[in-house]
């Protein structure tokens, strides 16, 4: 009998066991009804502060034009430079290196900045008594004795390639029109241009060659540490110099004198052969 008041008892227990796990249980799973909330750090490392976003550069405004030039000068040319006629001054040497006679080269100029600036400089066109402008461009050459020559209205948006040509004192520019398809020569408006006599000198003092960085100020002292030392005052004075140390004259230079001049001629009398006013016949 007390097994059978046991086995109830262990059963009775049991069942009481189970019924508390099972009321347990759906407390333990029940989702919460509180919303999950990152820490602050997490939020900070998955959204970064956005940086201000930067205004986009604008781009350079490009109009290229480029033309094969031939030297046929029979000399070397040492700079050639465009510019708009209203730009002050020649900026930029186009030859890498000297153009020798009877050779070529093609050149690139980008005419978007001087087209900007005359743009700027006609300012409002709308009046119909203002006359339309339209920009010129010319090309200075300079040539290796030192002398230059400027070509006016010169045709790069009508050819791509011309020679040059010297003539008389007088460098000119031969090309075919893409407009009329004829050889064209600017000689004679070249000369008309000349005729006037007088001509102010373009400014390209500023004018380097693609590549060049140093200053001339800082080439200077390089090609004076190079020169030889100034001969002294005892070095340059030659036979025959007076006590005073200054230089002779250049007809003291021991030349024969040529005859019929002053120093053989004692009757030598400077006013013969002249008219009134001091004019030798």
């Amino acid at each position: 009998m007390k097994r059978i008041y046991a086995l109830i008892g262990a059963i009775l227990l049991l069942f009481a066991l189970t019924a508390c796990d099972a009321a347990q249980k759906p407390e333990d799973t029940a989702p919460s009804s509180e919303p999950i909330t990152a820490p602050e750090s997490a939020v900070t490392e998955i959204n970064p502060p956005k940086e201000p976003m930067k205004a986009p550069e604008e781009e350079e405004e490009v109009l290229l034009y480029t033309f094969r030039l031939f030297n046929s000068t029979d000399h070397t040319v040492t700079a050639l430079s465009f510019r708009e006629a209203g730009e002050p001054a020649y900026t930029v040497n186009l030859l890498p290196e000297d153009l020798k006679d009877g050779e070529s080269i093609a050149l690139s100029y980008n005419a978007a900045p001087a087209l900007r600036a005359f743009e700027e400089a006609q300012g409002d066109t709308d009046d119909a008594d203002t006359p339309l402008m339209t920009p010129e461009f010319r090309l200075l050459v300079l040539l290796e004795d030192g002398s230059w020559h400027e070509l006016a209205a010169f045709p790069l948006e009508d050819a791509d390639e011309g020679t040059l040509l010297f003539e008389d004192g007088i460098l000119y520019l031969s090309y075919e029109s893409f407009s009329t398809g004829h050889l064209i020569s600017t000689r004679d408006a070249q000369r008309w241009i000349l005729s006037f006599g007088n001509a102010e000198a373009p400014d390209y003092s500023a004018m380097s060659r693609p590549g060049d960085t140093a200053p001339a100020e800082e080439a200077a002292p390089a090609e004076d540490s190079s020169a030889p030392e100034a001969p002294t005052a005892e070095e340059e004075e030659p036979d025959g110099k007076n006590d005073t140390g200054e230089a002779p004259q250049p007809e003291e230079t021991g030349t024969a004198p040529e005859e019929g001049t002053a120093e053989e001629d004692e009757d030598y009398d400077p006013d013969a052969g002249c008219l009134t006013g001091g004019l030798f016949h």
